[in-house]
């Protein structure tokens, strides 16, 4: 009660004017201890509702992560949620149907996604950061992959159109797949693939009768379908009825 007297008092002279040096630097000093304790205060006060929110609390709601994408019933081995490049030579496209496009005049190519890859093609583009990269030499072969990806679907399962690269060699190609960095990376050249393999974690062959004796130890498929969708399990077998006697 004494000090909170003697500060009042001290107030009233500061408000008269009848203040003298000594008693101001009193009161002076009292202001500073009374603005660290408000400092010192309100700076615990953060901190234990930081600490409070941080833990959620007993009453507070419980906090769900966002639904994890699940791969359709049927596929396996698509990494969800990461990076993978697919060459579309050979694997998405027949060589022989991409030669034919590079010539073909404005509008009349017939190229198209192979029936083996698309639907896996679809389920990675729906669930991965998916890039298609093709080697081609010409304007219209260029066009013609981009239509037919186009008609495919793969854009309405989430594919962005701007992940179609081109490229003109090999070297092209095997040098795009690495800066991209993938999880996964599919093509058939056995340069490409030996090229890679000391970055890339994972690295599918598509077999061709040019490459096969080439390719070197590792995954091999005829087609995407092999490696990415899963067998079909067998039908049971039907006892055979043998003749009535």
């Amino acid at each position: 009660m004494a000090v909170g007297h003697s500060v009042v008092t001290l107030v009233q002279k500061l408000l008269d004017g009848t203040l003298d040096p000594h008693q101001m630097r009193r009161l002076l000093s009292i202001g500073l201890v009374v603005l660290a304790v408000i400092y010192w205060l309100a700076k615990r006060t953060r901190r234990t509702l930081g600490q409070g929110a941080a833990g959620g609390g007993a009453a507070g709601p419980a906090r769900t992560s966002a639904p994890r994408i699940q791969l359709k019933p049927g596929f396996h081995r698509i990494p969800v949620g990461h990076r993978v490049t697919v060459v579309t030579n050979d694997g998405v496209f027949g060589q022989m149907e991409l030669q034919a496009a590079s010539s073909a005049a404005a509008g009349g190519s017939s190229l198209r996604v192979l029936d083996s890859a698309l639907p896996s093609l679809l389920e990675i583009a729906r669930t991965c950061d998916l890039y298609l990269i093709t080697q081609c030499s010409t304007d219209e072969a260029e066009a013609a992959v981009r239509a037919a990806v186009s008609d495919s679907g793969l854009l309405h399962a989430g594919f962005n159109p701007h992940k179609m690269l081109f490229c003109e060699t090999e070297a092209g190609r095997g040098s795009m797949a690495r800066q991209l960095e993938p999880s996964l990376h599919v093509d058939s050249s056995p340069t490409v693939l030996d090229a890679l393999r000391p970055f890339v974690a994972s690295l599918v062959a598509v077999k061709t009768p040019a490459n096969a004796r080439a390719l070197a130890a590792g995954v091999q498929v005829d087609n995407l379908r092999d490696f990415f969708v899963q067998s079909q399990p067998l039908p049971e077998r039907i006892p055979e009825v043998g003749p009535s006697a």
